[in-house]
């Protein structure tokens, strides 16, 4: 039991650990759009129903309605929800692994052991660390819940009227979620399919029509994204299977495991597990009931899979939709949430051809033992490699939200800082949209005062070494400059908070363009003023794009928070543009 839910509270500790609360580029329209109206109090249902991408969040937008209506708006809450939502997805699969009468709770801990490594594998920790990817996980588990629903003895209108309301949230909650109307078709009891009565057949009459309309009022003016590629063509397919594939074995991937060669040993694991199970359903019609959720949850999951790589695979290289290295917004490891519960399903279904075929037949049952330990050992090895990596990747992920939420808390200061991107793509009537956030109480950071704002757009003067300087500015391939210095407060006796960089213009004017924090521990610092000046250094790459073409000297300002007071800082340093 320690080792099952093991990897569950492992990701949870990585997921409190590099939290943080700002909101990343989509969560500033959805569901950031619909709180602002809502603390307005000119909500609409056009604010409810919007179409976001492909989706028409209307569930998420409620959910964070009500929890921002009791504790405000923290995307922190999103990522906790979506830990959640994977707690009770895995609460879900034991539950069915345990739905064989002859297992007991320790017989289906490895198999369920086995799901919680990939519920809760280091490439979903990211998944983790994103305020919206509990929407992903919803249409799931409301499948789990259709499933429970028609496994159950209630009658068939209830169940068409419970699964037609789990599908509907499903459906409005993201865009993989309408397919699910095809899953969730209810299935009467014996009983009822003998009766066969005109009210069995008013009940599929009824799941029709809702399933009809809720999906007509999803496209009611409903626009193709902008941003969106062009969808796969039929002469697309190995494209869009290969998709599939890199999609699948992106679950394990890492800087050691070829995603392609693991992809394609599930999908092959996939194919065997399938067959096997209609061979068993073939004999025993009576199993139906321990296979349906499996097959159920694998075809949803793979009909996700194959949506999206319709939807995407014209955006480039699979590789790079899968593997980007950049964590500008969201990275594509969201597509790993989806791709796991194929991954659950293929072991529940395992487990039953376990129990049904092979246990009883000794030489199947060795070689199949076999198997499965040298699966472990390649997945424990594939685990160990994917923490690794992870454990790198989600420092920067936290760095780069860090960067963000410094860049909205100067934006009213510094609202042509090249940091914004980090918080939202679309810079151009963003720093107006924060202030609305502000003075709503939906966005809770501190912001510049005016007289620092007035200070920093002065050229710093008379600047004395004890307050820091700027010692490197070191021109990058890509178009970013890496600053790096050190910065004082020389009344406090300790480091600065922030270095505010400017570039001096003619007229002796100074355009402060971005800030960036200090934290560098530089012992030299410390050894010449002391142990509170220790973390005095700063170090990070700007993007210079927005400077002037030509070259421009560049100042800065050591900046105490607390007080909002500013020190000119000594060293003017020359940046180029490069040229194109």
């Amino acid at each position: 039991m320690a080792g099952a839910v093991a990897p569950a509270l492992l990701a949870f500790g990585v997921q409190k650990k590099h939290w943080v609360n700002i909101p990343i580029w989509d969560e500033w329209d959805t569901p950031g759009m619909a709180l602002l109206h809502y603390a307005q109090r000119t909500l609409t249902w056009g604010d409810l129903f919007a179409q976001h991408n492909e989706s028409r969040k209307v569930v998420p937008r409620l959910i964070h309605i009500a929890i921002a209506s009791v504790a405000g708006w923290d995307v922190r809450q999103g990522m906790a929800l979506t830990f959640l939502c994977a707690c009770a997805a895995s609460a879900y699969a034991l539950a069915y692994l345990r739905r064989r009468a002859s297992l007991s709770l320790p017989q289906v801990l490895v198999p369920w052991l086995l799901i919680n490594l990939f519920l809760f594998a280091p490439s979903q920790y990211e998944n983790f660390l994103s305020g919206f990817v509990f929407e992903i996980f919803i249409p799931f588990l409301c499948l789990f819940g259709c499933c429970a629903i028609n496994l159950s003895r209630w009658p068939l209108l209830l169940k068409t009227v419970c699964n037609s309301l789990l599908v509907l949230i499903s459906t409005y909650t993201f865009a993989h979620g309408m397919l699910l109307w095809v899953f969730a078709v209810p299935i009467p009891i014996r009983e009822e399919r003998l009766r066969r009565t005109a009210r069995f057949y008013l009940c599929f009459v009824l799941y029709a029509a809702v399933s009809l309309i809720a999906i007509a009022c999803y496209f009611i003016r409903y626009q193709r994204p902008e941003i969106a590629p062009p969808s796969a063509r039929l002469a697309q397919l190995p494209q869009v299977l290969e998709f599939i594939i890199v999609w699948l074995g992106a679950v394990v991937r890492s800087p050691f495991v070829n995603a392609r060669l693991t992809g394609a040993l599930a999908s092959l694991l996939i194919t065997a597990a399938v067959a096997g199970a209609f061979v068993v359903l073939r004999k025993n019609k009576e199993r139906w009931s321990v296979y349906y959720p499996w097959l159920l949850l694998l075809a949803f999951a793979l009909s996700s899979g194959a949506l999206t790589a319709i939807g995407r695979v014209n955006i480039g290289v699979v590789d790079d939709i899968f593997f980007n290295t950049s964590f500008n917004g969201f990275s594509s490891i969201r597509y790993n949430a989806t791709s796991a519960f194929a991954y659950v399903a293929v072991i529940g279904l395992v487990l039953n051809l376990y129990e049904d075929r092979i246990r009883s037949h000794p030489l199947w049952r060795t070689r199949f033992l076999i198997g499965v330990a040298v699966c472990y050992t390649l997945l424990a090895v594939a685990w160990i490699e994917m923490f690794s990596d992870e454990s790198t990747r989600v420092k920067e992920f936290q760095a780069n939200r860090r960067r963000a939420r410094t860049a909205v808390i100067w934006i009213n200061a510094l609202p042509e800082n090249p940091e914004i991107f980090l918080a939202y793509p679309y810079p151009d009537g963003f720093p107006p949209y924060v202030e609305q956030m502000r003075a709503a109480g939906l966005l809770k950071l501190p912001k510049v005062s005016d007289s620092l704002r007035q200070t920093i757009a002065n050229v710093p003067a008379d600047a004395k070494l004890e307050t820091g300087h700027v010692d490197v500015a070191e021109l990058r391939t890509d178009g970013h400059v890496r600053f790096a210095g050190w910065a004082r407060n020389p009344l406090k006796h300790a480091g600065a908070d922030y270095v505010a960089l400017g570039w001096e213009g003619p007229g002796n004017s100074f355009h402060p363009f971005t800030a960036i924090p200090t934290g560098r521990v530089t012992p030299e610092v410390a050894q010449a003023y002391g142990l509170l000046s220790r973390k005095a250094g700063f170090d990070q790459e700007i993007d210079i794009s927005k400077l002037p073409p030509h070259g421009v000297t560049i100042k800065a300002w050591a900046i105490d928070w607390e007080a909002q007071q500013a020190f000119p800082m000594e060293g003017a340093v020359r940046v180029d543009r490069p040229s194109l």
